[in-house]
């Protein structure tokens, strides 16, 4: 790494050693109060990492050629998934009011959420078959984002994943020395290889060494 690099992959792990969170305060509101009580309980959060669990499980079990019977019963389960990620969000800004926004994680969720309801509403106005092909694929992603929420809830990841930010100029670097020697492979290949011919040499119309781009794939 470049020494820029390291003073930012150092600043980014004591950064999130050290970094502050503000305190949240029990409301003084009833109902408040109560959403406030039951988000912040442990065993709030493990339901939480239950649903998502179950709806990793959910997403895994979609494959090719599925029965209507099958794709029915999926489809059921994400929007009870989605129902309750709902319910989660709603009992946490009624709970945290504005300072729910402060928190990247609670930004992430929001827009999961916010995206999923987005989708199953212009489902329903529309009427373009193909519109809501694409869209119903774009829900579908959505619904995959969720998964990253595990990082969030479990302990165990966050090492890791936060390892991972932190070296991100590291796997850069590697990235652009792999990228160099592709282009040192493809230009020898190019000069070397460029005029045989396809038949009985191996060489086709998708992988040959007539250019770079050719070269490179």
């Amino acid at each position: 790494m470049t020494e820029a690099q390291r003073k930012w992959a150092a600043t980014q792990a004591f950064v999130m050693k050290i970094k502050p969170e503000r305190l949240l305060r029990r409301p003084e509101k009833a109902l408040r109060g109560r959403c406030y009580d039951l988000v912040v309980s442990q065993w709030f959060e493990s339901f939480i990492v239950v649903v998502i669990a179950a709806n990793s499980v959910s997403i895994a079990t979609l494959s090719f050629g599925d029965k209507e019977v099958k794709s029915d019963v999926i489809e059921a389960l994400n929007w009870a998934f989605s129902t309750v990620f709902a319910v989660e969000m709603l009992l946490k800004i009624t709970a945290f009011g504005h300072l729910y926004f402060r928190l990247g994680w609670n930004r992430f969720d929001f827009t999961i959420v916010f995206g999923i309801a987005a989708g199953f509403i212009l489902r329903l106005v529309i009427q373009d078959q193909n519109l809501v092909a694409s869209i119903s694929t774009m829900v579908s992603l959505m619904r995959i984002g969720r998964l990253v929420r595990l990082v969030r809830h479990v302990k165990q990841l966050r090492t890791p994943f936060n390892t991972i930010i932190a070296v991100i100029p590291s796997i850069l670097n590697v990235g652009a020395l792999l990228l160099l020697l592709f282009f040192i492979y493809a230009s020898v290949g190019v000069e070397l290889y460029a005029t045989i011919g396809f038949h009985g040499s191996g060489l086709s119309e998708q992988s040959n060494f007539r250019s770079i781009g050719n070269a490179m794939q």
